[in-house]
């Protein structure tokens, strides 16, 4: 089956994204809101909708839990990830654009050529749903934000230095709405002044969950083969991980206790 065969008796074009959606997980493809906008635009030109509605709506399936399960390699079901990418600029796209990616695992998600170009409606330079006042001015503001940065270099941000900070509350690592854990720079900060070894946002850690997956443990060196390599996020000191490929996704919004010591960090899920 093909893009263009899976949408063919598309009813409407929320039917459509249905459709398309489930097209690419059969398929264990990565895919945006804006491929599907295209493919709509491109395949099905008769059906009324503006790109803007079509974000929002796969974005809503996604955390509500709509959208069908990735079948991986080993037969387990997975259900998509949420990765986020920045648009870096192309004939197709400008740049510094955020888009979020759907995908079987994150390595999928970041490796995904997701910028796209996304024709207008039956050729017309107009969009068929108006933008209302506020979205206009939204919209003007965002395009004037990404010229102005196209044409003014940007200074490189130094990397923050994690001062070994002693911790008097109860340090958590939190779910974000993408499914990704996020260590605070907090946990790391206690880390180093235990140990006594400086971190600055660059500097890898290596994450290492158990067997049965009910543990994770973060540390400045690898555990064994498993241990997987994430860098502190260069401003902000932290790191966020999503769960293995074919292991449930983290729940949003769920929270987890950090134990602190010599070796590392470790968060007991």
């Amino acid at each position: 089956m093909t893009v263009q065969n899976a949408i063919a008796n598309s009813t409407t074009w929320r039917d459509a994204v249905h459709d398309l959606i489930s097209f690419h997980v059969e398929n264990n493809q990565a895919f945006s809101s804006g491929e599907i906008s295209r493919d709509l635009r491109v395949h099905r030109p008769d059906l009324r909708f503006s790109s803007l509605s079509v974000g929002n709506y796969v974005r809503d399936l996604f955390y509500g839990g709509g959208m069908p399960s990735y079948t991986l390699q080993d037969g387990t079901q997975a259900y998509p990830y949420q990765v986020s990418r920045i648009t870096e600029g192309t004939e197709r796209t400008p740049a510094g654009i955020p888009v979020f990616v759907y995908c079987p695992d994150d390595t999928t998600g970041y490796a995904h050529d997701f910028e796209v170009h996304i024709p207008n409606p039956m050729g017309s330079p107009q969009t068929l749903v108006p933008l209302t006042p506020q979205q206009q001015v939204t919209y003007q503001n965002t395009q004037q934000a990404v010229q102005s940065s196209q044409l003014t270099p940007q200074a490189s941000k130094a990397p923050v230095k994690l001062a070994g900070k002693p911790t008097q509350v109860d340090l958590i690592a939190k779910v974000h709405s993408d499914r990704r854990l996020c260590i605070p720079r907090s946990a790391f900060e206690a880390h180093v002044h235990m140990k006594g070894a400086p971190l600055q946002g660059g500097d890898p850690v290596f994450i290492t969950f158990s067997n049965t997956y009910n543990e994770v443990a973060v540390t400045t060196d690898p555990v064994n083969s498993d241990s997987k390599s994430y860098d502190l996020s260069v401003t902000r000191g932290r790191i966020l991980f999503p769960m293995p490929i074919g292991q449930p996704p983290f729940a949003p919004d769920k929270e987890y206790d950090i134990e602190i010591s010599r070796e590392g960090l470790l968060v007991r899920l």
